[in-house]
């Protein structure tokens, strides 16, 4: 870990440094809070693909997030029922796939209905 803050009582932001020759894989982390406790397990991938933060407004086909393949694109749900559209480039007859996967590191709640997502492809 390159670098960590704590931006508020509820969230902490930290920077991980990946070597370029790490191999590709999934990860697990997991973060300690005197709030509540230890974290479940969450997951993050080293990958070959690049990747790219979403920004908002993007809620509509005239905002779409503008993206180049292949692409990792990593978002938050926001407000809880965000709808987000994206552009790319594509020809005529070219496999495209499209991937979710989506998780909470908040596994306590809270007192929230949050939940994991973990779907492995």
């Amino acid at each position: 870990m390159r670098d960590i803050k704590n931006i508020s009582d509820a969230v902490v932001e930290a920077t991980f440094e990946i070597d370029s020759d790490a191999p590709l894989g999934r990860r697990c982390m997991r973060v300690l809070n005197a709030r509540s406790g230890l974290t479940n397990m969450m997951y993050f991938v080293v990958g070959r693909h690049p990747e790219v933060l979403e920004t908002e407004p993007n809620n509509d086909a005239a905002a779409a997030f503008a993206v180049t393949l292949p692409v990792i694109v990593n978002a938050h749900l926001n407000p809880a029922a965000d709808v987000d559209f994206y552009r790319f480039s594509a020809k005529a007859g070219q496999n495209i796939v499209a991937a979710v996967l989506g998780q909470a590191i908040d596994s306590h709640g809270q007192g929230r209905d949050y939940g994991f997502v973990d779907a492995d492809l």
